[in-house]
């Protein structure tokens, strides 16, 4: 499985979304926002893959031909955070309308679709907030 491509793919449901057209990156590997990110201008978007799993409980003692994977990548949202006010009115919005441009679109490199499954702060800086979005996708591997 092409991990960069599914990350790429992330990536172009992400931009899709006109707020964040033109300022959504990508890398792969890692599991907490890159540190170098932090003079980044918020809003903003950083997609990262972030590991796969195995979706079959085999008990078996040969390995199969081919396994089921679930693959699993992180949207860190950057949102500005001036005002408190601003905040709720205009930023934390923005969260909601990234899901629904993922959620339950068909990859074309799987031909499985994109699952939602869930977000949390990752992290509070003196004039941001970054949100990590959890995506996974399943595909045979």
């Amino acid at each position: 499985m092409d991990h960069g491509a599914l990350t790429l793919e992330l990536y172009n449901l992400i931009t899709a979304v006109p707020e964040f057209a033109n300022i959504t990156g990508t890398n792969l590997g890692g599991m907490q926002p890159d540190p170098t990110l932090i003079q980044l201008t918020p809003p903003a978007c950083w997609v990262t893959f972030v590991g796969d799993e195995s979706v079959e409980d085999r008990q078996e003692s040969l390995p199969p031909q081919q396994e089921v994977m679930r693959f699993i990548f992180q949207a860190f949202i950057y949102l500005p955070m001036k005002k408190q006010q601003e905040m709720i009115q205009n930023w934390l919005p923005l969260l909601g309308k990234i899901i629904p441009g993922v959620r339950g679109q068909a990859s074309t490199i799987t031909g499985h679709r994109w699952v939602y499954s869930g977000q949390k702060l990752a992290l509070v800086n003196t004039n941001r907030l970054v949100y990590a979005q959890r995506y996974t996708i399943t595909g045979v591997m």
